[in-house]
């Protein structure tokens, strides 16, 4: 019998800070349950109130840019774990460098999709840090 070494496979502890743990939720349910998932709904209506729909508008259309722009798959972990895969840890750290560092941001990005080309994806990472941060909720207080 094989031992399944969780650690190795999805090495990264889930982010303690709100927006980012509230995008990556999004980002795993929006995936996995599709677009219109109501429990990601209610989770942005509580966290948003009012201002919610453009936050989750912006994270659905991120989720489609991945999903068209990837030349491989990206992991993702089911919505419960309480760690990150490298493919999470990438997106949440090229968010991190969006404004700051663009290039690093690029790269990351490219090696997640394993695609030369990632801007579009790049843009909608930009659209959704600053959809979160205009409705309340920065993601890791980068504006």
């Amino acid at each position: 019998m094989r031992r399944f070494d969780t650690p190795a496979l999805i090495p990264g502890p889930v982010p303690n800070e709100s927006g980012a743990h509230l995008l990556l939720l999004a980002i795993r349910r929006t995936i996995t349950h599709g677009p219109h998932d109501p429990g990601i709904e209610r989770k942005f209506e509580a966290s948003f109130g009012r201002a919610y729909r453009r936050p989750l508008v912006l994270v659905r259309v991120l989720v489609n840019e991945i999903r068209a722009a990837a030349c491989s798959s990206v992991t993702i972990a089911p919505c419960c774990c309480p760690r990150m895969t490298l493919a999470e840890a990438a997106i949440l750290a090229a968010i991190a460098r969006i404004s700051t560092a663009p290039d690093a941001a690029r790269l990351l990005i490219a090696d997640v999709l394993a695609n030369r080309r990632p801007e579009r994806v790049l843009t909608s990472l930009a659209a959704v840090v600053e959809g979160f941060a205009d409705a309340g909720r920065p993601i890791g207080g980068w504006r």
